[in-house]
């Protein structure tokens, strides 16, 4: 969703790719984009990268000058900040969430 975002927000062109998950063969589809069967994946000229931290990082640096993050150092370290722990608390999250979110994605 991270990169998705900043793209769209500074207006990025970009081709979105959506596969039925829980599907059979969904995971063979899927690892053609995916070498870790995670989501998001970026793949820019022949480059992949597939963390929403290491798409962001990846995309401010080569389309936006860096300008995805704050110019001022201490703003940049707070943003930073926020994401690192927003980003670290994801899997904790996903697991209190997951058997919900699955029983209703399956009915």
């Amino acid at each position: 969703m991270r990169p998705w975002l900043l793209l769209r927000h500074f207006e990025l062109s970009f081709e979105e790719i959506r596969i039925p998950l829980f599907v059979e063969g969904y995971q063979d589809r899927f690892r053609q984009y995916s070498p870790t069967l995670k989501v998001p994946v970026l793949i820019d000229e022949g480059q992949t990268i597939w963390d929403s931290l290491a798409i962001c990082e990846y995309v401010s640096e080569k389309y936006l000058d860096g300008k995805a993050l704050p110019e001022d150092i201490a703003e940049r370290a707070v943003c930073r900040s926020y994401c690192m722990e927003m980003h670290s608390s994801f899997a904790a999250i996903l697991y209190v969430v997951k058997p919900f979110w699955t029983n209703h994605l399956l009915v």
